[in-house]
């Protein structure tokens, strides 16, 4: 098999479902258990190589030169790195401080989800153009929100 064909093989098996996953560990009442923790923690870092090797799909596809290849390994290994720290220890700080203390409780949910939605559309093609997947922009993007009970609620019942 060409290259290519391996490397989108194995983009395509590679993700595990964390939701798959997250609905077994709860159903066995494991989830909170260092077992349940740990197949937990191997799936989000199994997200994050997939992510990465997405990545290098455009890569592949012509000739292939040492810039090809490196440049989209760096920019989603630095998105994921700063842009995840940024995403989970920054924003959320000044989105607590500055946005949220002038909405109402009932409305914080659907303004998470809106400023949500406004960061995937700002940071998907930001990733696509920086040569990364534009999926990690997605990925970025929901860190902001990952411990806002809020936009859970909200982004639950919006899909019920």
């Amino acid at each position: 098999l060409p290259l290519f064909l391996q490397t989108l093989s194995i983009a395509a098996f590679g993700p595990t479902s964390l939701g798959i996953a997250m609905n077994i560990l709860r159903s066995a009442k494991i989830v909170n258990t260092p077992v349940g923790q740990l197949i937990i923690a191997a799936a989000i870092i199994d997200d994050m190589i997939a992510l990465v090797i997405l990545s290098q799909l455009g890569a592949l596809v012509g000739t292939l030169t040492v810039s090809s290849v490196l440049i989209p390994i760096v920019s989603a290994v630095s998105f994921l790195v700063l842009g995840g720290y940024i995403a989970v220890f920054v924003v959320p700080k000044y989105l607590d401080r500055y946005v949220f203390t002038k909405v109402s409780a009932e409305k914080k949910g659907n303004v998470s989800l809106g400023i949500l939605f406004l960061l995937v559309l700002g940071l998907m093609p930001a990733t696509k153009y920086a040569k990364a997947s534009y999926l990690m922009g997605s990925f970025i993007a929901g860190l902001v929100f990952c411990s806002n009970h809020a936009a859970h609620v909200s982004f639950v019942s919006q899909l019920k």
